[in-house]
This record gives structure tokens, sequence and C-alpha cells, in this order.
């Protein structure tokens, strides 16, 4: 919770009276506002509270079991995504400790009453994130939701505050991966988190207008992290520098008395003391792949400079032919122009095909969570809390892409890189999201009852 807000602690009881008996135990933080050296932003309300949850783990054995989520406000997440992690943790327990769990996400909640152009920037968001999350992928990139091992965190010195980690997720993977000299190992987790689009409470054009603006404004912040770009490099550049060195590197050693994979004989094995969200440094050779730190630099481009490079390209090529007789355009150059115009027919024909499997994962992700949600007593509660897809209903989806990357990629990443020449600050405010249709849940005065405020994404540049 955050001091800035008034009713942060009223809120935090009025959850932990409504679920008692669904947690083995519930606490909450509040953040204070204005912490020196701190930017406002979800990255130091994880830092924070990392912090304090820490502290609450002084055995051992205990903290080497302890595995941190981080999600938004409005994830959903299936009971399954905490199994899997909590096996994927035993079974692979030699390098749980260096390990990072990664999910891909899903917008099912409230997609069938935001306006297309938000509906389809947020498809292409999760597209973004499922296309590194294939077998034996090494650089799986988090999109919001991410599990890591609390021993990971206090090794690479936790969360960082400043404005360059306005994009959190990224920005600890990155912060973990050079740590570990790219050992880093990834765990991904098939169980989509449930995500709800940004959308307004406003009726017809209004509307349609007021969320397309939060949509920008989020797609601004989300571009905003191109600043983890420079500092890929910065590190980059280091670990190729001191590539065979022996130097001190803040991951740990592999664990003592290591004999299998076996849930019980993992609990007994040691490793070194730790403190706090503290780095523990040792002596190590720095060895590192060189493909998959290619790979890493590769989906920084795609994610923060490829959208603006496409539609500069596109605008310019288009421009030139329009006001350039053919007869006056060189042959290698006319040449190139009708090769990448074969090029951007295959990859319209390649989006069509994305389109098409995605409407299979939306069924299976919105069905998968309706019948868990049955089972658990809580259908009545979350009744249109669910949207399905039909090609028939989305067929607008399929052709207004371009626009939709246009106007929530490349527009806000040119703005945001422009920016960044002479500012690295961004305001951070929270997106507007619909709020849980309580049918059958507690009544105003109730135990469980939270008062919901609108919050509005007023994202604005800090000079």
């Amino acid at each position: 919770m955050e001091e800035k807000d008034p009713d942060a602690q009223k809120t935090a009881f009025a959850l932990m009276n409504a679920f008692p008996k669904a947690f083995r135990s519930i606490q909450f933080t509040v953040h204070p506002a204005g912490v020196n050296g701190e930017s406002q932003g979800k990255s130091s309300n994880i830092s924070w509270a990392a912090k304090q949850a820490s502290s609450n783990y002084r055995d051992e054995k205990a903290r080497r079991n302890c595995v941190v989520t981080v999600m938004d406000a409005d994830t959903h997440l299936s009971s399954n995504y905490f199994s899997l992690v909590t096996k994927k943790h035993f079974r692979h327990y030699q390098t749980a400790d260096t390990t990072l769990y990664v999910t891909p996400i899903i917008f099912d909640r409230n997609a069938h009453i935001v306006p297309a152009l938000v509906r389809v920037a947020d498809i292409l968001w999760c597209g973004a994130g499922l296309s590194g999350l294939y077998k034996n992928s090494a650089i799986c990139i988090p999109t919001s939701v991410y599990s890591i091992s609390l021993l990971l965190a206090e090794r690479v010195g936790g969360w960082d505050t400043g404005p360059e980690a306005i994009g959190e997720d990224l920005h600890m993977y990155l912060k973990c991966y050079f740590a570990t000299a790219g050992k880093l190992a990834i765990q991904i987790v098939y169980s989509p988190a449930s995500q709800c689009n940004v959308s307004s409470d406003a009726k017809g054009y209004r509307g349609w207008v007021e969320s397309g603006r939060a949509r920008y404004r989020q797609a601004l912040r989300h571009m905003w992290g191109a600043l983890d770009t420079g500092y890929a490099i910065e590190k980059g550049w280091t670990l190729w520098w001191r590539k065979g060195d022996n130097i001190m590197v803040d991951w740990p050693p592999a664990p003592e008395n290591l004999d299998g994979s076996d849930w019980d004989s993992a609990s007994d094995m040691t490793y070194p003391s730790s403190t706090p969200l503290s780095k523990a440094a040792h002596t190590a050779n720095v060895q590192y792949d060189s493909l998959n730190l290619f790979i890493l630099f590769h989906r920084l481009f795609e994610a923060h400079f490829l959208p603006t490079h496409l539609t500069i390209l596109l605008l310019s090529s288009a421009i030139y032919s329009l006001f350039t007789p053919v007869a006056l355009i060189a042959p290698t150059l006319l040449w190139a122009f009708d090769f990448t115009s074969t090029l951007r027919l295959l990859g319209f024909l390649c989006m069509m095909f994305f389109f098409w499997l995605y409407e299979s994962y939306h069924y299976t992700c919105v069905q998968a969570r309706e019948d868990e949600m049955r089972r658990a007593g809580l259908y009545e509660q979350m009744q249109g809390g669910f949207t399905y897809r039909h090609w028939r209903w989305n067929m607008l989806d399929y052709f207004i892409f371009p626009v939709s990357g246009t106007v929530f990629g490349s527009i806000p990443a040119i703005v945001a890189e422009m920016c960044h020449f002479y500012t690295s600050r961004l305001t951070y405010r929270v997106s507007k999201k619909p709020q849980l249709l309580r049918v059958g849940g507690p009544k105003r005065g109730e135990p469980g009852w939270v008062e919901e405020e609108d919050s509005w994404d007023d994202s604005g540049v800090e000079v």
C-alpha cells in the first residue's frame, strides 16, 4: 500500500478481514511517499515491500524456499500457477536460487467492452510476451507478472527505485541476467495471468476517446522503458570486457551436498548464508553465452526501436514513391521497393496467422479460468468478467493492427526516445481498470467492502 493514499490502511484491513481463511498469513506494508532517491512507480513499491518481507525470513531453510511473486493489482492468477512454481522450484533445486519464473499474460476480462484499437494493442502486447516463451528459450522477458527466488532478489540488491526502473519487469530481468553473468535460470510457467484492458466508464464517443487516451499514456509509460536498452549496453559492455576474469559476482555458488531432485533431499541442502536484500558475492570466472547475449539485444531492439524504424521507413518510402516517377528511380532502389513490398505482404499474412492462433489461446485461457471459478464457488461473483472471442465478432481486429501498432507502439516510442535526450523522468500514475462486479459480495459497511476510486493514467514528462 502507498502512504499517499489516505485509505491505504483501511483498504488493507478490509482485504485482510475478507480473506482470513484463504491464506496462511496476510500482511501489508505502507510505502512512504517522497523517499530520497526514489521515483514513483511499481518498482519502488516492490522494493519497499520486498525489504519488509525479507526481514520476516530469518531461518535459512525458509529463505531458500521463499519465492516472491510480482503482479499488478488487476492480475488474476490460477491456483495452478503457484502449484507449478512450487513444483519447478523443487525439481530444479540446484538452480532454484538463480531462477526467474515467467508466465504469459492474457487480456480476457473486459476486452468485449473496450474500443477495438485498445483491444488489439493489448493483443499485440500479449503476443510480444508470448514470442519468447518457447521450449528451451534462454531469453524469456517477463510481462507484468513473474516470480523470483528471494535469494536471487537479495543477491542482486533488490529492485531499483530510480527513474531508469520504470519498466520494472524488464529492468529486474536485466539486472538479474547481468548480475549472474548470463547464468540466470528461466522456468516458464504455463499458467497464463489474466489481465484487464484499460477502460473508461464513460459511454459512447467520449468513452472511446477516454479509453484510447488512457491506453496511449500507458503505452508511453511502457516505451519509456527504452531506458533499459542503455542500461543493458552498459552492463553488456562490462560483461564482455571482463570475460574470463576472476571477479566478485553476485550469484551464489552451487549448493552443497546435492544428491538429486527429490523434494525431501532438496530441503536439506545447505547454502552460504545471506542477509536481507544485500549482495552476497563470491569469486568466479566470468563466462557467458555470446548467442544468448545477442538474442537479448535483438529483443531489446524489437521492443524499443523496431516499431519506430518500421513506421519511419514505411512512411518515407511511400512518400518517395508517390512523388518520384518510376522512370527516375534507380533500378536497384526500385528492386528494393518491390522486394520489401513482398516482405510486407508476407508479414501481414503472418499476422493473420497469429490472430488465428490467438483465438484458440484466448478461448483456452478464459475457459480454464471460468471452470476454476465455478469449482471454487466464485463464478457468481465474477459474472461479466469473462470475455470470449469469435472471429465473426472480432473480424475488425485482424485488419486494424497496423493502425493500433502505430498509435500505441510507434508513436509513443518515438515520443519517449526523443524525450530521453533531455530527461529520464516520467510521472507515474496508475491506469484506469474496471471494478469487480459485486454479485453476492460484501455490501457497503460489511467486512470485505473496499471503497474504490477511479484512477487514470496521467503520466507526464518531468524535466
